[in-house]
C-alpha cells in the first residue's frame, strides 16, 4: 500500500491510538491481502512536537477531501484534492483524486 500511495509509514488505529507522540493523518479505509474487513489506515508524518500550521491545515483539508470521496460526494472530493495538489505534491491526494476521476 505504501507503494500505490506514495507513503513510507502506514499504520492502523489501534497503533494510532497507544501512540502518544505521533503526528498521523487518516488515509481512509482499504482492503488489504489477509484481512476480511477494510482495515482504517493512517499514514505516519512525524512527532507531534514538530508539526506547524501549515501541516495541521494540511491534514485537515486532506481528511475533509476524503470524508467526502467517503460519503460518495465524488465532484467534492475531486474539487478538495485538485486545490490540494496546487500547493503541494502528495502521494495519497494523487490516489484519491485518480479514484474519484475514475469513478466519474
Amino acid at each position: 500500500l505504501n507503494k500505490q500511495l506514495g507513503t513510507k509509514i502506514l499504520a492502523s488505529r489501534p497503533v494510532i491510538e497507544s501512540a502518544i507522540d505521533i503526528h498521523s493523518r487518516r488515509l481512509g479505509f482499504f482492503h488489504l491481502k489477509g484481512k476480511d474487513k477494510p482495515l482504517e489506515v493512517f499514514e505516519i508524518r512525524g512527532t507531534k512536537d514538530v508539526v506547524t500550521q501549515d501541516e495541521q491545515h494540511f491534514v485537515v483539508q486532506f481528511e475533509t477531501a476524503v470524508s467526502a470521496f467517503e460519503a460518495g460526494n465524488k465532484n467534492e472530493a475531486k474539487t478538495q484534492f485538485e486545490h490540494i495538489l496546487t500547493s503541494c505534491e502528495d502521494g495519497p491526494t494523487a490516489y484519491y483524486l485518480q479514484q474519484a476521476s475514475d469513478q466519474d
